[in-house]
């Protein structure tokens, strides 16, 4: 996040489900990108977005997960709402990972496929 004379600016885009939806189904290269998930454990369990990887926001050892992504690779960010995803990239722009996307709405605006 950059502040320029009152304006926040974020280090992330936020994008809306019908965008990240077209994305991962265009890219079905993973070695380019990652979904990342940072819901609970048990949110996660109960559905998620297909090959999402769990990175739980709450759990203590989140930055040290975090620092073995690959900064290179696109990263898209969500979880239920959309706030606990907006803070997961805040925190993961912090950490030196400059593609990033968050999901707008988190998984109740979405509307693709679960597993």
């Amino acid at each position: 996040m950059f502040n320029l004379f009152g304006i926040t600016i974020e280090k992330f885009e936020n994008i809306h489900c019908d965008e990240f939806e077209m994305i991962i189904n265009n890219q079905r290269d993973t070695n380019i990108y990652e979904i990342i998930d940072v819901r609970t454990p048990e949110e996660y369990h109960a559905g998620h977005i297909p090959d999402a990887k769990l990175f739980n926001l709450m759990d203590p050892s989140f930055r040290n997960m975090i620092s073995q992504l690959d900064p290179h690779k696109t990263h898209y960010v969500y979880c239920r709402s959309g706030s606990r995803s907006m803070t997961a990239c805040r925190i993961m722009a912090e950490a030196g990972i400059d593609k990033l996307y968050n999901l707008k709405f988190g998984l109740m605006g979405w509307q693709g496929p679960l597993v």
